[in-house]
């Protein structure tokens, strides 16, 4: 019997965006604007890969945004696609249908009912704090045999990352559940630059171990790539986070500067006006120096970071 793709909320597992914990204060138009675009050119790239690999007939999404994933899915001929998220995602904005869309609280105690051949969360996980990230993989597990996840490393940053992570934490967490990491994905997307380079490093499949028998290939991969490395950066994101890196060491040298400049002006040589538009790089020097618990005059002192 197939899975049945009627996907329920218990009592009081969905709340509204005033009462959810990260509204849309948060993720609002511009942020699904700019991850609409990026996640629906990957998902295109991406999921004829999943379909030809595990041929599901029956999909669901836990923190799907406007759907790009889903989109993607029934593109390819999976019309039992269905998705789960904040009740601030604006549903004039769905990507599919919006009777197959169900406002949750992922943030908070949440529990889906249903049953699917595929459950997929991609670069969700690193939003939620640990014990919510640990009841979005009890969810998971529990609606699927097969997941399709990703989920931010350290400093790759973005909006609201609370729990950046290794992969090799989350796939601990899979395997405490009983699902083993499947890393056959990453080496086929590493190099297309049509597919955002997070999703590139990221993304795994995890699959019960009780169900890897029904999937031939899957276990084949399984078998073969069980020891590759799992902790990865793409050069994409290193080179992002080096150059974030040189940016701010920029607005730290010059912020030094102005401030050398300020502390050894003479009195009376500056006026009011310059004076107060000056308190602001002070301000900010006084408590780097607080911060680091350096309280000798600056100009004192050595250039470099404080």
């Amino acid at each position: 019997m197939p899975p049945s793709n009627e996907i329920t909320a218990a009592p009081g597992a969905a709340r509204s965006a005033v009462d959810a914990p990260v509204s849309g204060e948060v993720y609002g138009g511009r942020f699904y604007d700019y991850m609409e675009a990026a996640a629906l050119r990957s998902a295109r790239h991406v999921v004829p890969l999943i379909v030809k690999l595990l041929s599901p007939l029956s999909v669901i999404d836990v923190g799907c945004g406007t759907g790009a994933w889903i989109a993607a899915f029934r593109e390819n001929g999976i019309r039992r696609a269905c998705g789960a998220d904040g009740a601030w995602v604006d549903k004039g904005r769905l990507l599919f249908p919006e009777r197959d869309f169900l406002a949750i609280d992922l943030g908070g105690p949440f529990r889906l009912e249903g049953s699917f051949d595929l459950a997929v969360s991609v670069e969700v996980a690193e939003h939620l704090d640990a014990e919510a990230g640990d009841r979005l993989l009890d969810a998971l597990t529990a609606l699927a045999p097969v997941v399709v996840f990703s989920a931010g490393i350290p400093h790759q940053g973005g909006v609201h990352h609370t729990n950046e992570q290794w992969q090799g934490y989350w796939i601990r967490r899979f395997e405490e559940r009983g699902f083993v990491a499947v890393d056959c994905l990453r080496p086929v997307l590493w190099e297309n630059r049509e597919v955002a380079a997070y999703y590139s490093q990221n993304l795994f499949l995890f699959v019960s171990r009780d169900h890897l028998p029904n999937v031939p290939a899957i276990e084949a991969a399984y078998r073969t790539l069980g020891a590759a490395p799992r902790n990865l950066v793409h050069p994409e994101l290193w080179n992002e986070v080096n150059e974030r890196s040189r940016k701010a060491e920029i607005r730290i040298l010059e912020l030094e500067r102005q401030c050398r400049s300020l502390l050894n002006v003479e009195p009376g040589s500056i006026s009011l006006k310059n004076v107060l538009l000056a308190l602001p790089l002070l301000t900010v020097h006084a408590l780097r120096s607080r911060l680091s618990g350096q309280s000798q005059p600056l100009a004192g002192r050595p250039q470099g970071r404080c």
